[in-house]
C-alpha cells in the first residue's frame, strides 16, 4: 500500500496527541481524522499548535467512518470505547490497532475470534515502545538461565489499570513450568505522584541478581511502534499481541 490512511481515537489525550504528531510526520501515512468527544468539530491544530495541516476532530467514530473512512484505526481511549471501536472496524474491513489497556482474557478471545471470522488483521498491544520490546526480549533470554523472577512497575496515579497491561503481558510471557503447570510471575505495582512510568524485571539466583528496566520519559516513544504496526497490519489475518511481529 502506497499511502496508509489512519484515524486516531483518543487523539486529543496525552498519549494520543503524541501519536498524531508522530504519524503526521511519518512518510507514507496520512492522518485523516481524530475521534474525541472534547473539541469535536475543531482541528488538531488546537491541540498541536505546530501542526501545518488540517486534521478534523470528530465526536464519535461512526461520524468519521461515514465521512472519511480510514484504512487503519489507532485507538488510545478506554477499554469500553476501544472494544466498541474494534468491532466497528472489523465489520467494515478496517484494521484496528489498539494501544488501550485493561482488557480481560475474555475480551482478547473475542477479538481473536472476530479477526479469524472476518480474516482481517488487528493488533492489541499494551506497549508500543521499542524499549519495552527490548526489555521483553532481553528478559526472555535471561529467563532461560534464572527462573526466580518478578516484575516491578511504577506509575503515577493516573494509570488506571493495576497492574498495567504491559506488566501483565510481560509476566504471562515469562511464566515458567510449561502449559500444564505454569508458575505465575508476581507483579509488584507502585502508584505514586511525580514518577515516570517504569517496568523492571528482576531475576534471582544463588548469590546473584539480574535487573532489566525500561523508563518512559516522553510519550513520543510510542509513535515508532505504532507507525510500524500501521504499515504492516494488513499483512496479517489474525490478532497480533506483540510488537516484534512488525519489526
Amino acid at each position: 500500500m502506497g499511502q496508509w490512511r489512519v484515524a486516531v481515537a483518543g487523539g486529543t489525550g496525552r498519549t494520543g496527541r503524541e501519536i498524531v504528531r508522530y504519524l503526521n510526520a511519518e512518510e507514507g501515512i496520512e492522518v485523516v481524522g481524530v475521534v474525541a468527544r472534547s473539541l469535536a468539530g475543531q482541528s488538531m491544530s488546537v491541540v498541536l499548535p505546530g501542526l501545518k495541516r488540517h486534521i478534523p476532530i470528530y465526536g464519535d467514530l461512526a461520524e468519521l467512518l461515514r465521512i472519511d473512512p480510514p484504512h487503519v484505526l489507532v485507538d488510545f481511549t478506554t477499554p469500553q470505547a476501544a472494544k466498541r471501536h474494534f468491532f466497528m472496524c472489523i465489520e467494515r474491513g478496517i484494521n484496528p490497532i489498539i494501544g488501550t489497556t485493561g482488557f480481560t482474557d475474555a475480551d482478547i478471545a473475542e477479538f481473536a475470534e472476530a479477526c479469524a471470522a472476518f480474516k482481517i488483521g488487528a493488533a492489541v498491544i499494551p506497549n508500543f515502545s521499542i524499549g519495552a520490546l527490548a526489555l521483553r526480549l532481553a528478559a526472555q533470554v535471561v529467563a532461560g538461565m534464572l527462573d526466580d523472577v518478578a516484575v516491578l512497575e511504577t506509575y503515577p496515579h493516573s494509570k488506571r489499570d493495576l497492574p498495567s497491561g504491559t506488566s501483565q503481558r510481560l509476566a504471562a510471557l515469562l511464566a515458567t513450568g510449561g502449559p500444564d503447570n505454569p508458575k505465575a510471575v508476581p507483579i509488584h505495582s507502585v502508584r505514586l505522584d511525580g514518577v515516570l512510568p517504569q517496568q523492571e524485571v528482576r531475576f534471582g539466583g544463588q548469590g546473584e541478581m539480574v535487573a532489566i528496566s525500561h523508563l518512559v520519559s516522553d510519550r513520543a516513544c510510542f509513535g515508532r511502534g505504532v507507525a510500524m504496526a500501521v504499515k504492516k497490519i494488513a499483512k496479517f489475518p489474525t490478532l497480533i499481541q506483540d510488537l516484534d511481529f512488525f519489526i
